[in-house]
């Protein structure tokens, strides 16, 4: 081997070393040097909140010769998956009455008896199909429609709406709720229906109804009754 050819094998050797280096560097330095991990971000997927539309009224009502102040609150509450990101699953109509203790023309302020002491009821009708209409203004809620003409007989449509004087709202507030699909209670827009169809499906989605409603207006504490018709018993 020539002196020429060797030197030229050591200028070759010593290129690749320092290319090795070269390319070693960076992996040594990323192996020594790892990035700083990002923070932690929060999931804000439990902590979303749906808006829910109401309407509230302060009225008065005679039952057993006595007025009785209450607030009327028609509205919708939003049912959600209670899995993944808590998306709304059903938006779920209600009408409720809790009785005052002031009168409705001091009710900018309003008060109402104890909780602790005053039950609440919930309730709604059968089918299944139906929306809770039948039992609140046939039954139990302080208006009722009154059928009967001025002889005693059943007149046509359109009913007059009178006080009903055989309500029960003097002995306990009402929660009138029309399951989804009945009334105007709906499944999401890109929910399905069927979903709220079925016993088990039905009963599910009226106790997480009447679970949400006893956070937002504080009423775990109270005496709790349900009062069906027909398939609503078996609810």
């Amino acid at each position: 081997m020539t002196t020429n050819t060797t030197r030229r094998i050591h200028t070759l050797l010593s290129c690749l070393s320092l290319l090795t280096l070269a390319i070693a560097s960076p992996a040594v330095a990323q192996d020594t040097e790892k990035p700083a991990e990002p923070a932690d971000t929060p999931d804000t997927s439990e902590f979303i909140v749906y808006p829910d539309s109401t309407s509230v009224t302060n009225h008065t009502v005679t039952i057993n010769g006595q007025p009785i102040h209450y607030q009327a609150t028609a509205g919708t509450l939003t049912l959600t998956n209670l899995r993944g990101k808590h998306e709304p699953t059903a938006s779920v109509f209600y009408i409720a009455y809790r009785k005052l203790t002031n009168p409705p023309a001091d009710a900018v302020d309003p008060a109402f008896p104890d909780p602790a002491s005053r039950p609440i009821t919930f309730s709604f009708n059968g089918g299944p199909g139906s929306s809770s209409v039948w039992l609140h203004l046939g039954v139990f809620g302080p208006k009722r429609v009154n059928p009967i003409d001025d002889f005693g007989n059943p007149g046509p449509p359109p009913y007059a709406l009178v006080e009903n004087e055989y309500s029960l709202l003097d002995q306990s507030d009402f929660v009138f709720i029309d399951p989804v699909a009945t009334g105007y209670s709906r499944a999401a827009e890109d929910g399905n229906p069927k979903d709220f169809h079925g016993v088990r499906e039905d009963i599910s989605s009226v106790a997480e109804f009447i679970r949400i409603y006893l956070g937002k207006t504080n009423r775990w504490g109270s005496p709790k009754y349900i009062a069906g018709e027909t398939y609503g018993t078996t609810r």
